[in-house]
């Protein structure tokens, strides 16, 4: 897609063009250092509460954190206060030759479950956290509304390589409170557990455009810990505020190769639930939905796996969807919107869901459903126009008539691999489905 090779171009152009760098150590540094060297450490970054060194910033500099080494609360939050440019993105990351110990752990920033702030930048861009590892902003089974990470109004920034387990209501919070054009956002590689929504992505003010989001290669899971209190759990979910001000919209949206696993029930009294894994909802366009693995060990509850709704021309192609045939719920939901979807729904397996669709009746004229594989705790295949069609009502409509279908009234459970003896696999598609599209 083109506006995925634009960021791998600038990100490029960032790598070959550089500013200073900084090391940085908690243990054995003195911010009254220069700090340009291992052996010259500074104590603090000049983006952490405490610093009291001498920084000048230049576009381009890193930030290397010494591995194996933790920053405490009193060191945060990690304030992102200076941008770099297109050509020159500062960098905050680690040196795996560069550790404490025996062998090289990742530098940690950890709340002590103080509800402090793990990271923090307003109005900043061309940034790169890299490699790093943030943790405990409050406590488990504890409904906080904090925010682990939060960038708000930033843009052209990309969050790789990270682990994040932050005991926060939200985990990545990407949003902005004012009117802005928000381009280039990445989060890849990166390993989030223990929040109520993992990723959230919201414009929360009239003309807020986020453009060109992508999110590749994340393992989301085991958000149990933050799903206390009223929270409705997610792996990843867009909003807008207020959700009619159709000036403010996400674009160009691509959630491709990540892995969505393990336990996200309700810890604790009150009636937090999960909704999905992804949930998009309110004005958006041009969404991407691909090779990802939705699926987990242990749930209270699952509205569906994927719930997509007032976004046009959106693609769910080459995923697998497996829900706990106890558990039940909708493989995948569309519409409740402006009935301009144009969504394509196709060779996706989607296992042990109580029905594999619901099709509002806004959405239905606009989606295009074929080429899919659905094992089904009922008769139901799907929800059209609020009414369940089974397999060969399903086919009369248009949908699936290349599909593969089996209703069971109950099924053993099976891992997102699915079991060698699935129908899917009578078929040559395999977990994820082999029949890509372009």
């Amino acid at each position: 897609m083109n506006h995925v090779l634009s960021v791998i171009v600038i990100l490029l152009m960032a790598g070959a063009s550089r500013g200073a760098v900084y090391y940085i150590d908690f243990n054995n540094g003195k911010d009254g250092a220069q700090g340009t060297s291992k052996v010259n450490a500074w104590k603090h970054s000049p983006a952490q509460t405490g610093f009291g060194g001498r920084y000048t910033h230049a576009a381009g500099d890193r930030f290397v954190f010494k591995g194996g080494t933790i920053w405490p609360s009193s060191t945060l939050p990690l304030h992102i206060r200076h941008s770099g440019t297109w050509e020159k993105y500062d960098a905050y990351t680690a040196d795996s030759t560069w550790y404490q110990g025996n062998f090289f752990t990742r530098p940690v920033f950890t709340g002590e479950h103080r509800k402090v702030a793990l990271v923090f930048a307003e109005n900043e861009s061309c940034f790169v956290l890299n490699g790093l590892a943030f943790m405990d902003y409050g406590v488990a089974g504890e409904y906080n509304g904090g925010k682990g990470l939060e960038c708000n109004g930033c843009s052209r920034y990309t969050i790789q390589n990270c682990t994040i387990t932050p005991n926060a209501w939200l985990g990545l919070y990407l949003h902005s409170y004012r009117g802005i054009m928000a381009e280039q956002i990445i989060i890849e590689g990166c390993d989030i557990s223990a929040a109520g929504q993992a990723i959230v992505i919201a414009t929360e003010a009239a003309n807020t455009i986020f453009k060109g989001v992508l999110i590749r290669n994340n393992r989301i899971h085991d958000l149990s810990s933050q799903i206390a209190g009223p929270t409705h759990g997610d792996g990843i979910h867009t909003w807008n505020s207020p959700d009619s001000d159709l000036s403010q919209y996400i674009t160009d949206l691509t959630i491709t190769a990540n892995v969505f696993d393990g336990d996200f029930s309700r810890i604790g009294p009150g009636e937090g639930a999960m909704t999905s894994l992804i949930y998009l909802t309110d004005p958006g366009m041009y969404a991407t939905i691909s090779e990802n693995v939705l699926t987990y060990s242990k749930a209270t509850s699952f509205a569906s796996l994927i719930w997509v709704r007032n976004f046009d021309e959106v693609k769910i192609y080459n995923n697998t969807l497996v829900q706990k045939p106890e558990i039940g719920g909708i493989g995948i939901i569309v519409g409740q919107g402006r009935g301009r979807q144009r969504t394509v729904i196709t060779n996706n397996i989607i296992d042990n869901c109580q029905s594999a669709y619901y099709i509002y009746a806004d959405a239905s004229p606009a989606v295009k459903i074929d080429h899919n594989c659905c094992v089904t705790t009922s008769r139901v295949i799907g929800y059209w126009n609020g009414e369940g069609k089974d397999a060969q009502a399903w086919r009369a409509l248009g949908n699936d008539l290349s599909g593969i279908f089996s209703s069971k009234s109950s099924l053993s459970p099976v891992d997102f691999r699915l079991q060698s003896d699935s129908p899917c696999f009578d078929h040559g598609m395999g977990a994820g489905g082999s029949g890509r599209i372009d």
